[in-house]
């Protein structure tokens, strides 16, 4: 899937994308970072939604066509991906990858982000690695701001009814 940040251009493997979906509004985590937009509703799954740009150190930008694409890593948790376009669903063939000495890459991404570099229409795309920039330190951050939004949304709702009780599931993975 080859999409747009910034007017560059970026791929993903398409084998983990579920679905193309238009912008929809993220409701906010507490003190989650810059990046993290906060969580969606993706058929009945809390999703949670990171601005693929801002993550790449790109300036912040939404238009029209914006989008998310909703992915599925390989351990079954998915993850909206903010972007400002989707172009096309393409195969990258063995010819259109640019060799390890290339002269370009994408500034500011780490070479570790990076699962290649392609040539598609004399253009060139930088193919990203999303296990590495969804890295299992992110991971643990989601799960505390998860932990955190939902405690705050039950013990909200609880006042309410009058009578204060918590009860806290156990959320061991």
């Amino acid at each position: 899937v080859v999409f747009q940040l910034n007017g560059e251009d970026y791929g993903v493997e398409t084998l983990l994308v579920r679905e193309i979906i238009r912008l929809v509004e993220a409701r906010p985590l507490p003190a989650a970072p810059a990046w993290m937009k906060g969580v969606i509703d993706y058929r009945g799954r809390v999703v949670p939604v990171m601005d693929l740009g801002v993550r790449l150190g790109r300036p912040v930008q939404v238009g029209d066509s914006s989008r998310i694409i909703i992915y599925e890593e390989r351990g079954g948790r998915s993850w909206g991906l903010q972007v400002d376009s989707v172009s096309a669903v393409v195969q990258v063939g063995r010819d259109q990858l640019e060799n390890e000495g290339s002269a370009w890459s994408p500034k500011g991404v780490p070479t570790r982000w990076l699962a290649g570099l392609a040539r598609l229409d004399s253009k060139p795309v930088a193919l990203l690695n999303l296990d590495e920039i969804l890295a299992e330190d992110l991971l643990e951050h989601f799960d505390k701001y998860m932990r955190v939004m939902v405690f705050s949304e039950w013990a909200r709702v609880l006042k309410v009814g009058g009578t204060i009780t918590v009860q806290v599931p156990n959320f061991k993975k």
